[in-house]
């Protein structure tokens, strides 16, 4: 079983650590921590941008080969529709990588939600 832990890193230089586990089912919240590494003791889900920020890369491992996150607004109750399908497609060695802009907000609480099964 693989599980896996990757990095979101955002445009005011915050690094959200997220914990994925093996076979991570859809609609199930990986957890996630700004402090540090995120690991199969990680027990945070929710999570508060310092200042209004927008993702600028997600840097995966080898040990990832499936797995999509989509944001969740605490605060506002609601799905955002928006995050990325394709992890495995943020291997390091792609240096061409490139993630939708997408913007969190100061102020608000958000949680990740597995939106494609992780790998076994």
């Amino acid at each position: 079983m693989a599980a896996s832990e990757y990095g979101l890193k955002f445009s005011n230089g915050q690094v959200l650590s997220v914990y994925q586990t093996a076979s991570q089912a859809v609609n199930t919240n990986p957890a996630c921590t700004f402090q540090g590494v995120a690991g199969s003791g990680t027990t945070t889900y929710d999570f508060s941008p310092a200042t209004t920020t927008t993702l600028v890369d997600i840097v995966v491992t080898s040990a990832l080969t499936a797995g999509g996150i989509e944001f969740y607004n605490v605060t506002r109750g609601r799905r955002s529709e928006r995050g990325e399908n394709h992890l495995e497609a943020y291997l390091t060695s792609n240096t061409t990588r490139k993630p939708p802009a997408i913007t969190l907000q100061a102020g608000n609480t958000y949680r990740l939600i597995q939106t494609v099964a992780g790998n076994a």
